[in-house]
């Protein structure tokens, strides 16, 4: 029997715990109703359950991916100008980061269940239990939701412009940019010589099929735009307040100083060696992730109030490793200087973690052997007072 991917559970979601009545609060009471019942109907149907097409209009005959795919380029989109507008000085690669969180499954899980979709979509009986559970199911359904409802939105404004053109009302652009067509039509007709009129009927057709795609083109755009501007209020009470809680400086910087400190390690023993000064010493340690509160669980409200914690034990009664990091430290002794340097640097895996330390030794190392009137001679690899 295949067991059960726990990873995938919404049990062992971290991020529900963090979802507390202080962000939530802050959120819409409820997502508004998708104003299209085909449109509801097939964004709240799982795939497992067949939708009859002959009863459908053209425009909903797409896959479920679509409607997950149409949702999730929302959100993207909706995510990054947020966070140009929130953290304006936030540099790029951050800003991805970032929006990878917020747009991350385990986030989208949460506020699907926040919002009770898993109970509301239809999901064929001998699936149901485990697809309520799964943290990629249920972050689809709260995809799907919002590729119907930015579809309903789309249509709403398209079938207004049709509306308007019936009644002669046609946007201004448009007429001019006809009134420019036609005259440039007669122009190129009038130049040509007599007997050719099939010509003329094939421009004709042929300006008029450019007409069409432009103004379709141009409808299109404005709907989504009108869409996008329609879903943007329950986007922005969802996201804003969960991004500020989700970007975190210090990781930034500890990326950074990943960057910087590659290398450091090799480049400390070099440095030693050539210079003929002992090896650094290094200690090795687990660091524990903070328990996490599942659903169901007793426990207290963590310091940075994040909801409550708890220990969370696994399979074998050990407490759950997952997000397990590395603490090294490196201890450089050198008796004749009277100098002790002890870093240390925390890290996903314990190579990271001993650059991290030994990048830092080194750099107060530098320091100082400087402070104390010394530098270090280039081939000869010496240390020597300075003149």
């Amino acid at each position: 029997m295949t067991k059960p991917d726990i990873s995938d559970d919404t049990s062992h979601n971290p991020h529900r715990a963090t979802f507390d009545k202080s962000l939530t609060s802050l959120w819409p009471l409820s997502l508004p109703p998708i104003p299209d019942d085909t449109l509801s109907r097939c964004a709240t149907t799982h795939s497992s359950i067949p939708l009859e097409n002959t009863e459908n209009p053209p425009y909903v005959e797409r896959k479920e991916t679509d409607w997950v795919s149409s949702g999730i380029d929302t959100v993207v989109s909706f995510v990054t100008s947020l966070l140009q507008d929130i953290f304006p000085d936030i540099d790029r690669e951050s800003a991805s980061i970032l929006r990878t969180k917020l747009i991350s499954p385990p986030i989208l899980s949460s506020i699907s269940l926040h919002y009770f979709l898993p109970s509301r979509v239809i999901i064929s009986r001998h699936i149901l239990e485990p697809t309520r559970k799964s943290i990629k199911a249920t972050s689809e359904m709260f995809q799907a939701y919002l590729g119907g409802l930015f579809y309903a939105y789309e249509l709403r404004y398209i079938d207004t412009i049709i509306l308007d053109e019936d009644e002669g009302k046609i946007n201004p652009a448009l007429r001019e940019r006809n009134i420019n067509r036609t005259g440039d039509q007669e122009n190129v007709v009038c130049t040509e010589e007599e007997g050719r009129q099939s010509k003329k009927r094939k421009i004709s057709n042929d300006s008029e099929k450019i007409l069409d795609e432009v103004e379709m083109q141009y409808h299109h755009t404005s709907a989504q735009a009108q869409a996008y501007t329609k879903i943007q209020p329950l986007l922005l009470g969802i996201l804003s307040e969960l991004s500020k809680r989700t970007y975190d400086p210090d990781e930034n910087e500890h990326r950074k100083l990943l960057e910087m400190s590659e290398n450091s390690k090799g480049e400390l023993h070099i440095l030693l060696g050539k210079n003929k000064l002992p090896m650094p010493l290094y200690t090795q340690d687990k660091v524990l992730p903070e328990p996490v509160q599942t659903q169901g669980q007793e426990g207290t409200f963590d310091s940075n109030g994040g909801g409550r914690t708890s220990k969370v034990s696994n399979a074998s009664g050990g407490r759950n490793e997952k997000g397990l990091k590395w603490k090294v430290g490196c201890i450089i002794v050198l008796p004749d200087d009277e100098i002790f340097i002890r870093e240390e640097g925390i890290a996903q895996n314990s190579k990271d973690a001993g650059n991290i330390a030994a990048y830092l030794a080194l750099k107060k190392l530098r320091e100082m052997m400087l402070d104390r009137g010394k530098r270090w001679k280039g081939k000869e690899g010496e240390i020597s007072e300075k003149d």
